[in-house]
């Protein structure tokens, strides 16, 4: 039994964008990334091998071969990275800012009354 390969185009790729589209869309796109993903989307839909497209956009080709798969999944919304934001406890902020050699403490006070106020000192210092 010979198992035949599935085209993009069968399984969804940006089903209904065609290439000329998303080649206005990469020269319209300011985020270089996504530039790079709607090229490759664009080379696919014209029927461009995937090591072809890694060749010309000088990419891994299993990068290529990622974007392709979050196109599938995703549609465009695929071109933009997801987020990743960190969440720090403040006490992990002290512990960070302590292994760093600095301390949040401030300093005890100096008389600023006949010293010039410097705008760019730092509020951070070494311990």
């Amino acid at each position: 039994m010979v198992k035949s390969k599935i085209t993009l185009a069968e399984c969804g790729f940006l089903r209904g964008i065609g290439a000329a589209r998303l080649r206005r869309m990469h020269k319209e796109e300011r985020n270089p990334k996504a530039r790079d993903r709607l090229l490759s989307y664009a080379m696919r839909k014209e029927g461009m091998p995937v090591y072809a497209i890694a060749d010309s956009l000088n990419k891994p080709y299993s990068t290529i071969r990622d974007w392709l798969g979050r196109a599938v999944k995703n549609g465009l919304g695929g071109i933009y990275d997801e987020t990743r934001g960190v969440e720090y406890a403040v006490v992990s902020i002290y512990d960070i800012l302590h292994r760093m050699g600095f301390s949040s403490r401030a300093g005890r006070g100096q008389d600023t009354q006949n010293q010039p106020q410097n705008p760019h000192k730092r509020r951070l210092k070494k311990s």
